[in-house]
C-alpha cells in the first residue's frame, strides 16, 4: 500500500492495512496525536512479532543509538525463528537533519521497502516532522518538515494522526469504557474530556480508574460523581504516569515524561533525577512483591491487604508482571540499585545515569 503520494494515510487506512496483513515496508508516523501514534506502533509490533516478548526480531534506535549503519544492520538482519522482524526508530529530528542525511535515510528506506520480511515504524513528534498538505502553500517555519516528507513519500507510507475531534473523542471514551467492563453516557464521555482534558495517555488512565471504581462498588455505571471524586482538575503528568509508562514498555512516552517530569518551569512539576530514580526502584520493587503473591495463588484484594497497597495499582503490577519473569524483574531491581550507587559515588551527571537507566530498562 505505498501509494506515494502527497496526502498521508489516516488511522483509519492503517487499521485496515493491518488487519489485512499488509504490515510489511516502511512506516512513518507523523502529527500531533502521540497516544495514537504509539498504539499503532503496538499494533504493528503485535501484528509482526508472535510472540509480545520476542527479543530476536524487534530492533530498538532512539536518538542516542540510531546510526545509518546501525539502521541498516538490523534491515539486513534475517529474522531468528521467524518470519518477520520489526525495526522502530525514534528521534530523528527532520526539522534539523541534513539534506545528505535525510537522502541517505531515504535510500536505506527504499531498500527496507522492498524486503517482505521486514517492518520499519518510526514515529515523530511534531517537533521533529510537522504534518503539513505539501500540495498546499506551506508556512516558512514548516518548509524544512514539507520537503522531508516530500522526500518520505517517495520510499515510505506516511501516516498523519491530528488531534481528534471532539465527537471521534467522544466515540473513543466510550469504547474504553466498554473494553474496561463499565458504561457511560456520551455526555458523561464529553464531561471527563471537559474535565481531564484532551490528552488521551491521561483519558485513557483516568478511564482505567473510574471503570475499576464502579465495577468495585457493584455497578457498571460510571457517574458523574465518580469524574468529580475521583479525577483531579488539575492534573499533572508525575512520577506515577511515568511509572505507568515503564510498565507498558512505552520508551516514547517514558521519555516525554521524563523531559517534563525535569525540565518544568513549574517548580510544584519539577522533579529531581534522584527522586525519580527512587520512584523507579519503587515500581520494580511492587513489581516483585506482587508477582510473588500472584504466583503464590493470591487474588487482587488479598494482595492489596497484604502489602496495603491500592488495589488499583495491584490491578496495574499483576498486570505487567505477567509478561515479566522473575529474571527479568530482579535484573531491573539490579539496574536500579546500579543506578542509585552510581548517583551517590561517581562524577557522572545524574540525569545522564537515569536516562541510561531507562533505556535498560525499556
Amino acid at each position: 500500500m505505498n501509494r506515494n503520494n502527497s496526502v498521508a494515510m489516516t488511522a483509519s487506512e492503517l487499521n485496515a492495512a493491518i488487519k489485512n496483513g499488509d504490515i510489511s515496508g516502511v512506516w512513518v508516523f507523523c502529527g500531533d496525536e502521540d497516544y495514537l501514534k504509539s498504539h499503532y506502533k503496538k499494533e504493528l509490533r503485535a501484528a509482526v512479532l508472535d510472540d509480545a516478548a520476542d527479543t530476536f526480531n524487534r530492533f530498538i534506535l532512539t536518538a542516542e543509538t540510531y546510526s545509518h549503519q546501525n539502521l541498516k544492520d538490523a534491515i539486513e538482519t534475517l529474522p531468528m525463528f521467524s518470519d518477520r522482524k520489526i525495526v522502530e526508530i525514534s528521534g530523528i529530528n527532520f526539522n534539523q537533519i541534513k539534506d545528505a542525511d535525510l537522502d541517505t535515510l531515504c535510500e536505506i528506506f527504499s531498500l527496507a521497502a522492498e524486503r517482505t520480511d521486514t517492518t520499519v515504524v518510526l514515529t515523530a513528534t511534531s517537533d521533529e516532522l510537522t504534518y503539513v498538505d505539501i500540495a498546499k502553500f506551506v508556512p516558512q517555519a514548516d518548509r524544512k518538515s514539507a520537503a522531508a516528507l516530500k522526500k518520505l513519500y517517495d520510499c515510505a507510507k506516511v501516516v498523519a494522526f491530528p488531534y481528534e475531534t471532539q465527537a471521534r473523542l467522544v466515540k473513543w471514551v466510550l469504547r474504553h469504557f466498554r473494553a474496561n467492563g463499565a458504561d457511560a453516557s456520551p455526555e458523561l464521555a464529553a464531561q471527563l474530556i471537559k474535565h481531564a482534558g484532551r490528552d488521551m495517555f491521561r483519558l485513557a488512565q483516568e478511564i482505567k480508574k473510574l471503570s475499576f471504581y464502579a465495577l468495585s462498588s457493584g455497578r457498571t455505571e460510571v457517574t458523574a460523581d465518580d469524574i468529580s471524586l475521583h479525577v483531579k482538575e488539575d492534573f499533572e503528568f508525575g512520577p506515577f504516569d511515568f511509572s505507568n509508562a515503564l510498565l507498558d514498555h512505552d520508551c516514547e512516552r517514558a521519555f516525554k515524561l521524563l523531559y517534563e517530569m525535569r525540565h518544568s518551569k513549574d517548580a510544584n512539576k519539577l522533579y529531581p533525577p534522584e527522586f525519580i530514580s527512587a520512584q523507579i526502584s519503587r515500581v520494580f520493587a511492587d513489581l516483585v512483591a506482587v508477582k510473588a503473591l500472584s504466583d503464590d495463588g493470591c487474588t487482587q484484594n488479598e494482595i492489596a491487604a497484604a502489602l496495603k497497597m491500592n488495589s488499583y495499582r495491584v490491578r496495574l503490577c499483576m498486570n505487567a508482571a505477567r509478561n515479566r519473569s522473575p529474571a527479568q524483574l530482579s535484573r531491573a531491581l539490579a539496574l536500579c540499585r546500579s543506578c542509585d550507587l552510581a548517583m551517590k559515588t561517581t562524577a557522572l551527571d545524574n540525569g545522564v545515569i537515569l536516562d541510561r537507566l531507562v533505556l535498560s530498562l525499556m
